[in-house]
């Protein structure tokens, strides 16, 4: 489950013509470091993140978990 979705979170924001940095700015909710272990898989992001993840990528949470 961590690996889908970090990789649907990669997909989306590769598709999308985004880079970590974009997304991480200021490093505020989400370090690149973080994001980067969420995309490989390492880990799960919390659920702040993943509403911040969701926000910048233009998406929904239910959408990133698959469940729509």
């Amino acid at each position: 489950m961590k690996r889908k979705l970090g990789a649907m979170i990669r997909t989306i924001r590769e598709d999308r013509g985004i880079s970590r940095h974009m997304i991480c700015q200021e490093e505020n909710a989400l370090t690149v470091r973080q994001l980067q272990r969420i995309e490989n898989g390492e880990c799960y992001p919390s659920l702040p993140s993943l509403i911040y993840l969701a926000e910048k990528l233009d998406t929904t949470v239910s959408f990133l978990l698959d469940e729509e």
